[in-house]
Protein backbone atom coordinates (compact mmCIF):
# COMPACT_ATOMS: atom_id res chain seq x y z
CA UNK A 1 0.00 0.00 0.00
CA UNK A 2 1.39 3.33 -1.05
CA UNK A 3 0.89 6.55 0.82
CA UNK A 4 0.77 9.91 -0.91
CA UNK A 5 1.63 13.20 0.77
CA UNK A 6 0.64 16.50 -0.77
CA UNK A 7 1.42 20.08 0.14
CA UNK A 8 -1.84 21.92 -0.61
CA UNK A 9 -2.21 25.72 -0.53
CA UNK A 10 -4.91 26.95 1.88
CA UNK A 11 -7.11 28.35 -0.92
CA UNK A 12 -7.69 24.79 -2.18
CA UNK A 13 -8.89 23.48 1.16
CA UNK A 14 -12.54 24.32 0.55
CA UNK A 15 -14.86 21.43 1.52
CA UNK A 16 -16.05 20.75 -2.04
CA UNK A 17 -12.52 20.65 -3.45
CA UNK A 18 -11.29 18.38 -0.65
CA UNK A 19 -14.27 16.04 -1.10
CA UNK A 20 -13.72 15.84 -4.87
CA UNK A 21 -10.00 15.15 -4.42
CA UNK A 22 -10.69 12.43 -1.85
CA UNK A 23 -13.23 10.80 -4.17
CA UNK A 24 -10.77 10.87 -7.05
CA UNK A 25 -8.01 9.35 -4.93
CA UNK A 26 -10.32 6.58 -3.72
CA UNK A 27 -11.20 5.71 -7.32
CA UNK A 28 -7.52 5.54 -8.29
CA UNK A 29 -6.63 3.39 -5.30
CA UNK A 30 -9.55 1.05 -6.03
CA UNK A 31 -8.25 0.62 -9.55
CA UNK A 32 -4.79 -0.43 -8.48
CA UNK A 33 -3.22 3.00 -8.72
CA UNK A 34 -5.02 4.00 -11.90
CA UNK A 35 -3.12 1.54 -14.07
CA UNK A 36 -6.27 -0.14 -15.32
CA UNK A 37 -9.11 2.35 -15.31
CA UNK A 38 -11.02 0.53 -18.06
CA UNK A 39 -11.16 -2.87 -16.43
CA UNK A 40 -13.48 -3.88 -13.68
CA UNK A 41 -16.09 -1.10 -13.84
CA UNK A 42 -19.30 -2.79 -14.94
CA UNK A 43 -17.45 -4.85 -17.53
CA UNK A 44 -16.67 -8.25 -16.03
CA UNK A 45 -16.07 -9.82 -19.44
CA UNK A 46 -13.36 -7.28 -20.27
CA UNK A 47 -15.03 -6.21 -23.52
CA UNK A 48 -13.59 -2.95 -24.83
CA UNK A 49 -15.98 -0.21 -26.00
CA UNK A 50 -14.86 -0.78 -29.60
CA UNK A 51 -15.69 -4.50 -29.29
CA UNK A 52 -19.05 -3.59 -27.78
CA UNK A 53 -19.83 -1.45 -30.82
CA UNK A 54 -18.68 -4.20 -33.17
CA UNK A 55 -20.99 -6.65 -31.40
CA UNK A 56 -23.97 -4.32 -31.76
CA UNK A 57 -24.20 -3.63 -35.47
CA UNK A 58 -27.47 -3.29 -37.31
CA UNK A 59 -28.83 -6.19 -39.28
CA UNK A 60 -29.70 -5.89 -42.97
CA UNK A 61 -32.63 -3.51 -43.57
CA UNK A 62 -33.13 -2.92 -39.84
CA UNK A 63 -35.77 -0.18 -39.49
CA UNK A 64 -35.53 2.82 -37.19
CA UNK A 65 -37.57 3.02 -33.98
CA UNK A 66 -40.01 5.92 -33.46
CA UNK A 67 -37.51 7.52 -31.05
CA UNK A 68 -34.72 7.27 -33.64
CA UNK A 69 -37.02 8.75 -36.29
CA UNK A 70 -37.78 11.71 -33.98
CA UNK A 71 -34.04 12.15 -33.29
CA UNK A 72 -33.28 12.11 -37.03
CA UNK A 73 -36.07 14.64 -37.66
CA UNK A 74 -34.76 17.12 -35.08
CA UNK A 75 -31.18 16.64 -36.28
CA UNK A 76 -32.20 17.22 -39.90
CA UNK A 77 -33.96 20.45 -38.91
CA UNK A 78 -30.80 21.69 -37.21
CA UNK A 79 -28.27 20.47 -39.79
CA UNK A 80 -30.14 21.55 -42.91
CA UNK A 81 -31.63 24.68 -41.30
CA UNK A 82 -35.22 23.62 -41.85
CA UNK A 83 -34.77 23.00 -45.59
CA UNK A 84 -36.68 20.13 -47.10
CA UNK A 85 -34.92 16.94 -46.05
CA UNK A 86 -35.20 13.17 -46.00
CA UNK A 87 -33.99 10.40 -43.69
CA UNK A 88 -33.06 6.83 -44.52
CA UNK A 89 -35.76 4.33 -43.59
CA UNK A 90 -33.15 1.83 -42.36
CA UNK A 91 -29.71 1.95 -40.80
CA UNK A 92 -26.58 1.86 -42.90
CA UNK A 93 -25.30 -1.70 -43.32
CA UNK A 94 -23.17 -2.85 -40.37
CA UNK A 95 -19.97 -3.02 -42.42
CA UNK A 96 -20.26 0.61 -43.62
CA UNK A 97 -19.71 2.30 -40.22
CA UNK A 98 -18.91 1.40 -36.62
CA UNK A 99 -22.22 1.75 -34.83
CA UNK A 100 -25.70 2.59 -36.04
CA UNK A 101 -25.61 5.02 -38.97
CA UNK A 102 -28.65 7.06 -39.98
CA UNK A 103 -28.36 8.97 -43.24
CA UNK A 104 -29.99 12.33 -43.87
CA UNK A 105 -30.11 14.24 -47.14
CA UNK A 106 -31.39 17.53 -48.48
CA UNK A 107 -31.39 18.93 -52.01
CA UNK A 108 -28.07 20.70 -52.58
CA UNK A 109 -28.19 24.49 -52.57
CA UNK A 110 -25.46 25.15 -55.09
CA UNK A 111 -25.38 22.11 -57.37
CA UNK A 112 -27.53 19.24 -58.45
CA UNK A 113 -27.82 16.24 -56.19
CA UNK A 114 -28.00 16.15 -52.41
CA UNK A 115 -26.17 17.35 -49.32
CA UNK A 116 -25.74 14.44 -46.91
CA UNK A 117 -25.27 14.11 -43.17
CA UNK A 118 -24.51 10.96 -41.20
CA UNK A 119 -25.79 10.45 -37.66
CA UNK A 120 -23.66 7.86 -35.88
CA UNK A 121 -25.34 6.33 -32.83
CA UNK A 122 -23.30 4.24 -30.42
CA UNK A 123 -26.40 2.30 -29.37
CA UNK A 124 -30.06 1.99 -30.33
CA UNK A 125 -32.34 4.67 -28.89
CA UNK A 126 -35.22 3.21 -26.95
CA UNK A 127 -36.51 6.00 -24.75
CA UNK A 128 -37.22 9.64 -25.42
CA UNK A 129 -35.78 12.22 -25.02
CA UNK A 130 -31.99 12.09 -24.62
CA UNK A 131 -30.41 14.66 -22.33
CA UNK A 132 -27.46 16.62 -23.69
CA UNK A 133 -25.27 15.07 -21.02
CA UNK A 134 -26.08 11.52 -22.15
CA UNK A 135 -26.01 12.27 -25.88
CA UNK A 136 -22.85 10.66 -27.30
CA UNK A 137 -24.10 10.78 -30.88
CA UNK A 138 -21.84 12.20 -33.58
CA UNK A 139 -23.17 14.00 -36.66
CA UNK A 140 -20.89 14.10 -39.72
CA UNK A 141 -21.48 16.74 -42.39
CA UNK A 142 -18.27 16.81 -44.42
CA UNK A 143 -18.45 15.17 -47.81
CA UNK A 144 -15.75 12.62 -46.96
CA UNK A 145 -17.34 11.71 -43.62
CA UNK A 146 -20.82 11.23 -45.06
CA UNK A 147 -19.58 9.20 -48.07
CA UNK A 148 -21.18 5.94 -46.82
CA UNK A 149 -24.58 7.64 -47.22
CA UNK A 150 -23.80 8.60 -50.82
CA UNK A 151 -22.68 5.14 -51.83
CA UNK A 152 -25.24 3.01 -49.95
CA UNK A 153 -28.43 1.89 -51.62
CA UNK A 154 -31.01 3.19 -49.13
CA UNK A 155 -34.67 4.14 -49.28
CA UNK A 156 -35.52 7.61 -47.97
CA UNK A 157 -38.64 9.09 -46.36
CA UNK A 158 -39.54 12.74 -46.05
CA UNK A 159 -38.81 14.45 -42.74
CA UNK A 160 -41.82 16.52 -41.69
Amino acid sequence: MHSLTFMVPARFLRPTVVLAAMSLLSVFSACGGGASLGSGFGNPAGVSPRDEIALSRPGPNEPLSPVEIAYAKSTAAAVFRRRTSERATTFLPGDAVDGFGICLRSPARTAEGYDYALILLQRRLSSAPISQVDDDTVVFRRQADSAPCRTASLDYASVR
